[in-house]
């Protein structure tokens, strides 16, 4: 048996989000100052102890040394793991609260036996 390992991916995404930004405006040519690049990696490095290919990812941008290439591909993955927003809890009706029916549609088919409420 394997066990689960539960990430909070939201953190590790707020902690992504100022590279991502740096990185945006790096290639935007808006020359972000070195300030910027410090905080960044300085958020990115309360995410260093993340599992699997984000963690990876997050200590080679942190630590190095990389190939070529290898930047591109962590930024990448840094990149997506940034946009990743939690979602909506789901809006339920209040306990006790009659359930919403929808017209019936005329034009679906009853089988014989089968009522359309």
């Amino acid at each position: 048996m394997t066990a689960a390992l539960v990430v909070d991916l939201t953190g590790i995404a707020e902690a992504c989000r100022p590279m991502a930004a740096w990185h945006h405006a790096e290639r935007l040519g808006l020359r972000p100052g070195p300030d910027l690049l410090e905080a960044a990696t300085t958020s990115l490095a309360q995410a260093r102890h993340a599992p699997g290919r984000v963690g990876r990812a997050i200590r080679l941008i942190l630590d190095g040394p990389y190939a070529p290439g290898d930047l591109d591909d962590a930024l990448e993955v840094v990149l997506r793991v940034a946009n990743y927003a939690p979602p909506e809890p789901a809006k339920r009706a209040p306990k006790g609260a009659p359930r919403r029916r929808c017209a019936p549609d005329p034009n679906q088919l009853v089988f014989s036996g089968f009522s359309r409420a």
